[in-house]
């Protein structure tokens, strides 16, 4: 077996393991999602989701409708909200109304908080910024337990 098909191989395990435990998505590819469903025509004319394009969009969509949930953070939802702000103006309306109605794809038990404010979280706010650190330490709660934080 090469290479090429060892990875995919692996890749395709991964995402049957985690198809019901679901997919924790960062602020950025959140981002190019919320462009993405408004109007795709925008992918190519914002600077911010421009590389990413058509191709990586559909294949994030795919992606992120193959899971069973999509997991977010506060933090996250913010960051991707303060983003959006910086759509042309002429968009924002209609492109907020579809946005908002989007957050109702994530249940409430889907958006994390970790209350427990624990070194391993202050030592890398100073590395990552606040929404990074809360991912990272989620990351490593899941690894620990072999399972997504509850």
């Amino acid at each position: 077996m090469n290479t090429n098909s060892q990875f995919a191989d692996h890749i395709n395990t991964l995402l049957l393991k985690y198809k019901s435990k679901g997919l924790l998505i960062d602020s950025n590819l959140l981002f190019v999602y919320f462009i993405g469903t408004y109007n795709e025509a925008l992918l190519s004319k914002f600077q911010r989701v421009n590389p990413y394009g058509k191709t990586g969009y559909r294949i994030l969509f795919q992606l992120i409708n193959y899971f069973d949930k999509i997991i977010v953070t506060p933090h996250i939802l913010t960051e991707t909200s303060n983003l959006s702000t910086k759509l042309d103006s002429k968009f924002k309306d209609s492109y907020f109304h579809n946005f908002l109605s989007k957050l109702e794809f994530f249940k409430e038990e889907n958006i994390l908080v970790y209350e427990n404010r624990e070194n391993i979280f202050k030592s890398k706010v100073v590395i990552f910024g606040i929404t990074d650190s809360m991912i990272y330490v989620l990351s490593q709660l899941c690894c620990m337990k072999g399972d997504r934080y509850n």
